[in-house]
């Protein structure tokens, strides 16, 4: 004998099953994404290193160059400034009043 199941029970199995089989494929469809983009990620950091490479060597080469030419050579110093305002705003000229706005530094002691 067969046992019988209810009907909403059997629509809810069915139901259940497709959505096990849809969460699959799209976690499937996920995870080759995400390997994807590893992989563009990993070649996008070693072209970055490669440059960073290059760019260590040149300052090396142009420092020997201008040590077998009796020149000196400085290589560039870093690009990027940090400031904290540290006084009031009483007494400063328009122009760098206007500047310091420009950076954000409306108030003391902001940086």
């Amino acid at each position: 004998m067969v046992a019988r199941v209810p009907e909403s029970q059997a629509k809810k199995a069915k139901r259940d099953e497709a959505l096990a089989e849809a969460l699959t494929v799209s976690l499937k469809e996920k995870k080759a994404k995400k390997k994807a983009i590893r992989k563009e990620i990993k070649a996008r950091g070693l072209k970055y290193a490669e440059e960073y490479a290059a760019a260590k060597q040149a300052v090396i080469d142009s420092t020997k160059k201008a040590r077998s030419e009796g020149k000196i050579f400085v290589p560039e110093g870093p690009k990027v400034v940090f400031a904290v305002r540290i006084r009031g705003i009483n007494g400063v000229a328009p122009k760098e009043r206007k500047i310091l706005q420009l950076l954000r530094l409306r108030q003391i002691h902001n940086g």
